[in-house]
């Protein structure tokens, strides 16, 4: 259906639709109008023929009590003629009656005005209340042919106290009530829908009604108001008639029906006119909306068959419009000016796509576009592969025919689509998620990611790994190999400490022994130098095992409070007569910004300070050697602990500063040779500073000194002043009898030497069960253990001595005398029962410090 059509239809049936509510509305209104006016008209003429039929009652009684006092009935003597003469002619002149009758005492009829009935006898009723002395009327129902009517009745006399000399009845007909209807001749008395009058009691006794025929009764009994019954298809006016009322019979009412039909009959007839006028007006209506309906549709069809030849692609349909200057003026220009620019949006969409092909073919790795398929319970079953590039089809091995358009399930060859479930939750959350899998059809390790790109249809990127994965587990099988190889070199290291370290035990012990005794000053000088060649060969052992700890990641750091000040004076104190031997000066300055406490590893805070102030001291000739130490806020629990080491040494350029933190590396190829040392102070340094969080950093230039600083984070700490100790302390005073068990002649002699100058009673065993066999027969009261021995070592010894202990309840302190002293390795001997430990080489003051510790504690706990 054309535009214009549907234009002209809507618009004519707006008009009807405006017209039929106007003519319904109208309608509505006169009907209602009507009704009421005929109600209004009704209660007035009903209340009108009311007041009438009572002003005839009225005048009727009037009229029969004026006879019945007249002369010619009182009067003896008169002749029956001359009365009947007299009645007919009062009957003729009242016109109220349409009888008279005289009775006479006897009740029969002596007189009438039509001569008729003389000497019959009278209504006995109307006699014997006319006899009484009353006066009225009675109602007479119609009966046969004899038609309905009201009976007068009055005693004939002069005065009122005279018995009465017959009874005077006179009859109103019902004629004279009937035309009381023509009061309602506003409304047309016949056909079917007609007005219809009746007067009636609650009885249903009728005395007349215009249609000939009775009325239902309706009201209510005793009501004096007039009434207005709305049936639906008739409206009643009940009005009561008082005159009549007066009687015994009561209830007498005036009821008009009128059928609504009547009523709006007028107001039918005034629709019809109106409906014939405004369907003229219609049709004209509708014939001028016709005409400027084309005149406004011709343009609209116009553009519109240009639009639709530009849709078919007529690029040139909208520009050959004629040029308008009405209001479609703009709406044409609007549509050429879409069209322009849908025709270049077009181009660059054509662009894009081109763009888009050759990029997604010439992508590296594999990628599809797919949609999901769903089955009937709304749940995902497939996917049906829409496009794929060129390396997803070298992927597969398949041409794009092969592929496009066709489900997961066939291109595949499988019976359920390969990861569905986690491609139906990208579509369905729209996030998108990327895993590896090794799809086995193909052989081939993949790492696909997916994303959502429109409702039901994601994208897949699809890269062979395969190759990766195998060079990642190519460099995880050299890692696990450079694992064990770095474990085997830290088992090396280990196994030639113990070697190192048990020989270099004799050496020192010898040395320390030695140095007790007189000798020549020649001599003395050659026993200092190789104390001296001990302790450096000690501090390579120790630089070699820090470097292995820290590069193994077995470094472990304390947290302990302490002094800062106090810590940088206890390291500073042994270095100051190094100091001094050459020359120097070695000053240590405290900020006040540095806080009395703090938490963190004094040991190796100590060994950096130690390995920086002893770099100084080793390159530097002559000056000072200055320590300076300060601390700066971080937050209200952290402060960053700094200290300076400035020296006035050889110095060294920027090359040599970039890799002076290195392991083995010094300023240069001579140094070892002039200086020694393996290098490695400085790599310790700096790992130990980085393993606490901070930083370590070199200002030098050659000839000008090196300026050394290190920054730590550490957190503030509290010192509590520790109570006197009041429990009493066993110390090595009194002599005691010591089991020494170590395999090693040398060691055996140094260590039973030094104990036999405290006084003490040293009893040698070669291996743990020479120990276990002594500890048994002699009553031992300290236990100096070495672990590594043949027979049975160190850790099987203690345990038997343990076990013995059990049962004779008596516990011997065990000290650990070992060359085990990497890392962890006296907590592991703490933990299996020894009561204390030392690293070899053994010095004097140490192992008398530790023996006495055990000691203490072991006495400490005997007292609880």
């Amino acid at each position: 259906m054309k535009f214009r059509t549907r234009l002209t239809i809507t618009f004519a049936v707006i008009i009807l639709l405006i017209v039929s509510v106007e003519l319904l509305v109208s309608y509505l209104g006169a009907t209602r109008n009507d009704q009421q006016v005929a109600v209004r008209n009704l209660q007035s003429t009903s209340r009108q023929v009311s007041h009438t039929l009572d002003l005839l009652l009225q005048q009727a009684s009037r009229d029969l009590a004026m006879v019945s006092r007249s002369a010619f009935l009182n009067e003896p003597g008169r002749s029956i003629p001359s009365i009947n003469r007299r009645l007919f002619d009062f009957r003729e002149s009242s016109a109220s009656f349409g009888h008279l009758t005289f009775c006479g005492p006897d009740g029969a009829v002596r007189a009438d005005a039509d001569g008729l009935n003389l000497g019959q006898p009278t209504d006995k009723a109307l006699w014997q209340k006319g006899m009484a002395g009353q006066s009225g009327f009675l109602i007479q129902p119609g009966s046969g042919s004899a038609a309905a009517g009201v009976l007068f009745y009055a005693p004939v006399r002069r005065e009122p106290g005279e018995p009465p000399k017959g009874v005077v009845i006179g009859r109103l007909q019902v004629n004279h009530l009937s035309a009381l209807c023509e009061h309602f001749q506003y409304y047309r008395m016949n056909g079917t829908d007609r007005l219809q009058a009746a007067l009636l009691n609650q009885a249903g006794l009728v005395l007349f009604a215009s249609s000939g025929s009775p009325l239902p009764v309706s009201g209510e009994p005793g009501n004096t108001t007039q009434l207005v019954r709305d049936s639906g298809t008739e409206l009643q006016i009940i009005t009561p008639v008082q005159g009549l009322n007066t009687t015994a019979a009561g209830g007498w009412r005036l009821q008009v029906s009128i059928p609504k039909a009547q009523i709006y009959e007028e107001a039918r007839r005034r629709l019809k006119r109106k409906l014939v006028v405004n369907g003229i007006m219609c049709a004209v209506g509708i014939g001028i909306v016709s005409l400027m309906v084309g005149r406004l549709s011709r343009p609209l069809e116009e553009i519109s068959l240009a639009v639709r030849r530009r849709g078919e692609g007529d690029t040139t349909a909208l520009e050959q419009l004629p040029v308008r200057h009405d209001e479609f003026a703009l709406l044409q220009e609007s549509l050429q000016q879409m069209s322009a620019r849908l025709l270049e949006s077009m181009e660059r969409l054509t662009a894009s796509e081109e763009q888009f092909h050759a990029l997604f073919d010439a992508m590296a790795e594999g990628v599809a576009l797919h949609r999901i398929c769903y089955n009937a319970e709304g749940t995902p079953c497939n996917y049906q592969i829409e496009e794929v590039n060129q390396c997803y089809r070298d992927i597969l091995g398949l041409s794009r025919d092969e592929v496009a358009g066709r489900l997961a399930t066939e291109v595949y060859r499988v019976s359920h689509a390969p990861y569905l479930q986690e491609y139906a939750l990208v579509v369905a959350t729209g996030q998108p998620c990327s895993f590896e899998t090794y799809y086995e059809p193909l052989q081939l390790h993949l790492s696909v990611s997916v994303c959502r790109i429109g409702p039901e249809r994601f994208a897949t990127i699809f890269s062979d790994i395969t190759a990766r994965i195998w060079q990642e587990e190519t460099l995880r099988s050299t890692m696990a190999q450079l694992k064990q190889a770095n474990e085997a070199k830290s088992r090396f290291l280990a196994v030639m400490s113990h070697e190192i370290r048990t020989p270099l035990n004799g050496i020192t012990g010898m040395v320390q022994l030695l140095q007790d005794m007189a000798m020549p000053a020649l001599q003395r000088e050659f026993l200092e130098n190789i104390d001296i060649s001990a302790e450096s060969l000690l501090n390579v052992i120790n630089d070699i095992l820090d470097f292995s700890k820290i590069e193994a990641g077995r470094m472990e750091l304390e947290e302990l409070p302490f002094q800062p000040c106090a810590l940088l004076n206890d390291t500073l104190r042994v270095m100051r007569l190094r100091a001094q031997a050459k020359g120097l000066q070695l000053t240590l300055t405290c900020s006040d910004s540095l806080p009395a406490a703090l938490t963190g590893d004094p040991h190796r805070l100590a060994q950096v300070v130690t390995n920086l102030v002893n770099n100084a001291i080793k390159f530097t000739v002559g000056g000072e050697v200055a320590v300076h130490s300060s601390a700066r806020e971080v937050n209200d629990t952290t402060v960053l602990f700094q200290v300076e080491v400035r020296d006035s040494g050889i110095g060294m350029d920027a090359a040599t500063q970039q890799a002076v933190f290195e392991p083995f590396i010094q300023a240069d190829s001579s140094t070892t040779r002039k200086y020694g040392g393996t290098g490695l102070g400085l790599a310790i340094c700096k790992q130990l500073v980085e393993l606490m969080n901070g930083s370590i950093s070199l200002v030098s230039s050659p000839g000008q000194g090196s300026t050394f600083s290190f920054s730590v984070p550490l957190k503030r700490a509290e010192l509590h002043e520790s109570a006197p100790e009041t429990t009493p302390l066993i110390t090595l005073d009194q002599p005691l009898k010591i089991l020494v068990a170590e395999d090693q002649p040398v060691n055996q002699r140094f260590v039973a030497e030094i104990l036999r100058k405290q006084g003490h009673t040293p009893l040698l065993a070669n291996n743990g069960q020479e120990a276990v066999i002594l500890w048994q027969d002699e009553s031992i009261d300290l236990v100096l253990m070495d672990i590594q021995m043949p027979v049975m070592d160190g850790l099987k010894a203690l345990a038997v001595i343990r076990a013995a202990e059990d049962t004779i309840r008596r516990h011997t302190p065990i000290i650990a005398l070992t060359a085990h002293a990497i890392v962890g390795d006296r907590e592991r001997l703490l933990n299996a029962g020894f009561d204390g430990y030392l690293a070899k080489p053994l010095q004097v003051s140490k192992l008398f410090e530790e023996m006495a510790r055990v000691l203490e504690q072991i006495g400490r706990e005997k007292l609880r």
